[in-house]
């Protein structure tokens, strides 16, 4: 599917800030604070809650049968973490990768879902509010991890290139050199983002972006670019993008999911 309806940055990024603002719900009920987020939900649909007979299951004599098809079906209830990685997976638009991505993180999973769950059935007491007080704090902060990364795919407080208004008649930016008449911007992705991530270029002058990829199997070698119209994953060595900037203000660039970039751009 993902490879028939390729998610747009802009559809990715609400879609992510979604996520975001669920998780952030989530978070809210677990550190009780605001009682009134209590009343708020969500369930399967009654027809789905029907036809896979989960009330039935649920009530049902208990055998390992039951307990392992109640388990995976909770793998379809609304889940920041797990929304996250669906996104992903579908915009592979590969099933052997969407599946790989979701397996290993079933299994990267399965240790602290296993922990939480001997935890709670050990802590009594304040000991246990205490436990789900501190679990909300953590991912209200991841909340707002994903509200950030959304923003940032819709453009929204990302990092750019940027177009200075200057007359200077020279590149300023050390990252940035004209070779024959070009702007050559060169950048290096590893796993944890890319070094550098900030460029300033000149309007009306063409740009060759070389990008070197030393890891192809990290977030971050997904690129995407809504202005530019780039969106690729990065092969190992180097990537070239070309494109010449029309006018002032800022190119937002990223990763698909964190990293935030930028390119500025000027009427030198």
């Amino acid at each position: 599917m993902g490879s028939i309806f390729q998610l747009s940055t802009s559809v990715l990024g609400t879609l992510t800030v979604i996520v975001g603002l669920v998780m952030l719900l989530l978070g809210g009920q677990l550190i009780e604070v605001f009682p009134i987020l209590k009343k708020i939900s969500f369930t399967l649909p009654k027809n789905l809650h029907k036809i896979l007979g989960i009330k039935d299951k649920s009530e049902a004599e208990y055998s390992h049968k039951n307990s392992v098809i109640m388990g995976a079906l909770t793998f379809f209830l609304p889940c920041g973490f797990t929304q996250a990685m669906q996104l992903y997976a579908m915009s592979t638009g590969n099933p052997i990768s969407g599946a790989l991505t979701m397996g290993v993180f079933a299994l990267g999973t399965a240790p602290g879902l296993l922990g939480v769950g001997g935890l709670t059935s050990v802590i009594k007491g304040s000991g246990i509010r205490l436990f789900f007080k501190t679990a909300g704090v953590v991912v209200i902060a991841l909340a707002f991890f994903n509200l950030s990364n959304g923003f940032n795919l819709m453009g929204i407080n990302a990092s750019t290139f940027t177009l200075n208004k200057t007359t200077d008649s020279t590149i300023q930016d050390p990252n940035v050199k004209l070779v024959n008449g070009v702007q050559e911007v060169r950048m290096t992705q590893i796993s944890s983002g890319y070094t550098p991530n900030k460029f300033t270029i000149k309007k009306g002058i063409p740009v060759k972006w070389i990008i070197t990829s030393k890891d192809d199997r990290s977030c971050a070698s997904s690129i995407v670019s809504q202005k530019l119209g780039i969106r690729a994953s990065l092969q190992l060595g180097e990537n070239i993008f070309n494109f010449t900037p029309t006018e002032t203000g800022t190119i937002n660039f990223s990763c698909s999911h964190k990293f935030r970039t930028s390119i500025r751009l000027g009427s030198y």
